[in-house]
Protein backbone atom coordinates (compact mmCIF):
# COMPACT_ATOMS: atom_id res chain seq x y z
CA UNK A 1 0.00 0.00 0.00
CA UNK A 2 2.70 2.44 0.89
CA UNK A 3 4.22 1.95 -2.83
CA UNK A 4 1.15 2.39 -4.23
CA UNK A 5 0.71 5.83 -2.34
CA UNK A 6 4.58 7.16 -3.70
CA UNK A 7 3.11 6.14 -7.26
CA UNK A 8 0.33 8.61 -6.65
CA UNK A 9 2.08 10.94 -5.38
CA UNK A 10 4.69 10.67 -8.40
CA UNK A 11 2.17 10.90 -10.29
CA UNK A 12 0.12 13.43 -9.21
CA UNK A 13 3.02 15.47 -9.17
CA UNK A 14 4.07 15.33 -12.27
CA UNK A 15 0.74 15.98 -13.60
CA UNK A 16 0.35 19.46 -11.64
CA UNK A 17 3.65 20.70 -12.89
CA UNK A 18 3.21 20.13 -16.47
CA UNK A 19 -0.12 21.59 -16.20
CA UNK A 20 0.11 24.54 -14.13
CA UNK A 21 3.55 25.66 -15.02
CA UNK A 22 5.66 26.53 -18.77
CA UNK A 23 7.88 23.57 -19.63
CA UNK A 24 11.33 25.14 -18.16
CA UNK A 25 10.02 25.32 -15.02
CA UNK A 26 7.82 22.20 -15.03
CA UNK A 27 11.05 20.15 -15.71
CA UNK A 28 12.23 20.95 -12.15
CA UNK A 29 9.49 20.14 -10.17
CA UNK A 30 8.97 22.98 -8.01
CA UNK A 31 5.66 21.23 -6.64
CA UNK A 32 5.06 18.86 -4.65
CA UNK A 33 1.26 16.99 -4.36
CA UNK A 34 0.69 14.42 -1.61
CA UNK A 35 -1.45 11.39 -2.00
CA UNK A 36 -3.64 12.99 0.96
CA UNK A 37 -4.72 16.01 -0.71
CA UNK A 38 -7.63 16.42 -3.22
CA UNK A 39 -7.57 18.97 -6.41
CA UNK A 40 -10.69 21.28 -7.52
CA UNK A 41 -8.92 23.10 -10.18
CA UNK A 42 -10.84 25.01 -13.07
CA UNK A 43 -7.94 26.93 -14.16
CA UNK A 44 -4.72 25.45 -13.77
CA UNK A 45 -2.94 28.76 -15.18
CA UNK A 46 -4.48 30.37 -12.66
CA UNK A 47 -2.33 28.87 -10.12
CA UNK A 48 1.37 31.07 -10.90
CA UNK A 49 4.96 30.80 -9.59
CA UNK A 50 6.96 34.21 -9.60
CA UNK A 51 10.36 32.97 -9.05
CA UNK A 52 13.46 33.39 -11.45
CA UNK A 53 14.14 30.30 -13.32
CA UNK A 54 17.83 29.84 -11.65
CA UNK A 55 16.34 30.04 -8.36
CA UNK A 56 13.73 27.26 -8.56
CA UNK A 57 14.20 24.04 -6.59
CA UNK A 58 12.72 20.88 -6.69
CA UNK A 59 9.59 20.74 -4.36
CA UNK A 60 9.91 24.19 -3.10
CA UNK A 61 5.60 24.82 -2.88
CA UNK A 62 5.01 21.21 -0.97
CA UNK A 63 1.52 20.11 -0.09
CA UNK A 64 2.29 17.21 1.71
CA UNK A 65 2.18 14.78 4.91
CA UNK A 66 3.65 16.87 7.45
CA UNK A 67 3.35 18.35 10.59
CA UNK A 68 3.47 18.17 13.97
CA UNK A 69 2.48 14.45 15.35
CA UNK A 70 0.75 15.06 18.19
CA UNK A 71 -1.90 16.97 15.87
CA UNK A 72 -4.47 14.30 14.06
CA UNK A 73 -4.90 15.69 10.77
CA UNK A 74 -7.99 15.97 8.61
CA UNK A 75 -8.38 12.71 6.61
CA UNK A 76 -7.79 14.85 3.53
CA UNK A 77 -6.36 18.53 2.62
CA UNK A 78 -8.32 20.63 -0.03
CA UNK A 79 -6.51 22.86 -2.96
CA UNK A 80 -9.03 24.35 -4.32
CA UNK A 81 -8.72 27.43 -6.92
CA UNK A 82 -11.82 28.20 -8.79
CA UNK A 83 -13.44 30.65 -11.35
CA UNK A 84 -11.84 34.17 -10.96
CA UNK A 85 -9.28 32.71 -8.50
CA UNK A 86 -5.54 33.45 -8.54
CA UNK A 87 -3.18 31.42 -6.79
CA UNK A 88 0.67 33.04 -6.90
CA UNK A 89 3.10 31.41 -4.82
CA UNK A 90 7.03 33.51 -4.88
CA UNK A 91 9.28 31.61 -2.99
CA UNK A 92 9.30 28.11 -0.83
CA UNK A 93 5.92 27.46 0.76
CA UNK A 94 4.89 23.97 2.59
CA UNK A 95 1.18 23.43 3.63
CA UNK A 96 1.17 20.19 6.13
CA UNK A 97 -1.70 17.15 6.55
CA UNK A 98 -5.10 18.47 6.38
CA UNK A 99 -4.51 21.93 5.32
CA UNK A 100 -7.55 23.60 2.82
CA UNK A 101 -7.37 26.46 0.57
CA UNK A 102 -10.28 28.20 -1.37
CA UNK A 103 -9.56 30.75 -3.87
CA UNK A 104 -12.05 32.78 -5.61
CA UNK A 105 -10.11 35.88 -5.23
CA UNK A 106 -6.26 37.05 -5.13
CA UNK A 107 -3.84 35.06 -3.37
CA UNK A 108 -0.39 35.88 -3.15
CA UNK A 109 1.82 34.09 -0.63
CA UNK A 110 5.26 34.62 0.22
CA UNK A 111 8.73 33.23 0.69
CA UNK A 112 9.57 30.55 3.41
CA UNK A 113 5.84 30.74 4.55
CA UNK A 114 4.75 27.40 6.76
CA UNK A 115 1.53 26.23 7.66
CA UNK A 116 1.12 23.37 10.42
CA UNK A 117 -1.53 20.74 10.02
CA UNK A 118 -4.95 21.65 9.37
CA UNK A 119 -5.19 25.49 8.69
CA UNK A 120 -7.71 26.63 6.49
CA UNK A 121 -7.46 29.30 4.01
CA UNK A 122 -10.35 31.34 2.14
CA UNK A 123 -9.67 33.87 -0.19
CA UNK A 124 -12.73 35.88 -1.92
CA UNK A 125 -11.38 39.03 -1.59
CA UNK A 126 -7.60 39.32 -1.71
CA UNK A 127 -5.05 37.63 1.13
CA UNK A 128 -1.36 38.64 1.03
CA UNK A 129 0.62 36.61 3.01
CA UNK A 130 4.43 38.23 3.18
CA UNK A 131 8.06 36.03 3.79
CA UNK A 132 9.01 33.95 6.41
CA UNK A 133 5.42 33.84 8.05
CA UNK A 134 4.57 30.52 10.46
CA UNK A 135 0.83 29.59 11.07
CA UNK A 136 0.26 26.66 13.91
CA UNK A 137 -1.95 24.13 13.86
CA UNK A 138 -5.52 24.79 13.45
CA UNK A 139 -5.14 28.45 12.34
CA UNK A 140 -7.49 30.17 9.62
CA UNK A 141 -7.22 32.74 7.67
CA UNK A 142 -10.65 34.07 5.45
CA UNK A 143 -11.13 37.53 3.82
CA UNK A 144 -15.32 36.67 3.87
CA UNK A 145 -18.03 36.12 6.17
CA UNK A 146 -18.84 33.50 3.71
CA UNK A 147 -22.79 34.29 3.64
CA UNK A 148 -24.15 37.98 3.58
CA UNK A 149 -25.29 39.18 7.19
CA UNK A 150 -28.20 41.98 6.88
CA UNK A 151 -28.36 44.26 9.75
CA UNK A 152 -31.51 46.58 10.17
CA UNK A 153 -32.47 46.03 6.96
CA UNK A 154 -29.22 46.69 5.86
CA UNK A 155 -26.13 44.15 3.53
CA UNK A 156 -22.95 43.95 5.52
CA UNK A 157 -20.00 44.08 3.64
CA UNK A 158 -19.06 41.02 3.07
CA UNK A 159 -15.50 40.48 1.96
CA UNK A 160 -12.39 42.96 2.82
CA UNK A 161 -8.96 41.71 1.50
CA UNK A 162 -6.51 40.90 4.45
CA UNK A 163 -2.67 41.82 4.46
CA UNK A 164 -0.37 40.07 6.65
CA UNK A 165 3.63 41.74 6.45
CA UNK A 166 6.64 39.60 7.28
CA UNK A 167 7.70 37.42 9.78
CA UNK A 168 4.66 37.32 11.84
CA UNK A 169 4.04 34.15 13.66
CA UNK A 170 0.31 32.69 14.16
CA UNK A 171 0.57 30.30 17.04
CA UNK A 172 -2.08 27.55 17.26
CA UNK A 173 -6.27 27.95 16.61
CA UNK A 174 -5.56 31.94 15.62
CA UNK A 175 -8.38 33.58 13.27
CA UNK A 176 -7.48 36.12 11.13
CA UNK A 177 -10.69 37.28 9.48
CA UNK A 178 -11.71 40.29 6.76
CA UNK A 179 -10.20 43.47 7.03
CA UNK A 180 -7.09 42.45 8.30
CA UNK A 181 -3.64 44.43 8.31
CA UNK A 182 -0.75 43.10 10.41
CA UNK A 183 2.68 44.71 9.98
CA UNK A 184 5.88 42.32 10.65
CA UNK A 185 8.06 40.63 13.24
CA UNK A 186 4.86 40.36 14.92
CA UNK A 187 3.01 37.43 17.55
CA UNK A 188 -0.58 35.88 17.58
CA UNK A 189 -1.09 34.46 20.64
CA UNK A 190 -2.75 30.57 20.69
CA UNK A 191 -6.64 31.39 19.84
CA UNK A 192 -6.65 34.46 19.34
CA UNK A 193 -8.64 36.44 16.97
CA UNK A 194 -7.40 39.24 14.82
CA UNK A 195 -9.42 42.02 12.53
CA UNK A 196 -7.99 45.30 12.34
CA UNK A 197 -4.66 46.98 11.92
CA UNK A 198 -1.73 45.72 13.78
CA UNK A 199 1.62 47.54 13.55
CA UNK A 200 4.73 45.86 13.98
CA UNK A 201 6.55 44.01 16.40
CA UNK A 202 3.37 43.38 18.73
CA UNK A 203 2.39 41.04 21.02
CA UNK A 204 -1.62 40.26 19.93
CA UNK A 205 -3.61 38.31 22.27
CA UNK A 206 -7.18 37.56 22.94
CA UNK A 207 -10.52 37.16 21.56
CA UNK A 208 -10.46 40.01 19.94
CA UNK A 209 -6.92 40.47 19.16
CA UNK A 210 -5.51 43.60 21.39
CA UNK A 211 -1.70 44.17 21.91
CA UNK A 212 -0.28 43.61 25.24
CA UNK A 213 3.39 44.12 23.99
CA UNK A 214 4.39 46.59 21.12
CA UNK A 215 8.40 45.58 21.23
CA UNK A 216 8.57 41.79 20.79
CA UNK A 217 10.13 39.84 18.05
CA UNK A 218 10.71 36.11 17.76
CA UNK A 219 13.07 33.37 16.32
CA UNK A 220 12.63 29.67 14.77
Amino acid sequence: MSKLKYVRDVFCTLVFNFRVLPFKKAIKLPFFIGHTYRLFIEDYRAIKLDVPLNEIKRFMVRFANGGSIDVVPRQYGVLAVLKGGELIFTGDCQFNAGCSLRVEGAMKIGNGVHFNRNCSLSCMNSVYIGDRTLFGFNCSVRDSDGHTIIRSGKKRINNMPIFIGEHNWFCANSTINKGTIIGCDNVVAANSVVKGTYKDHSLIVGMPGKVVDDDVSWLL
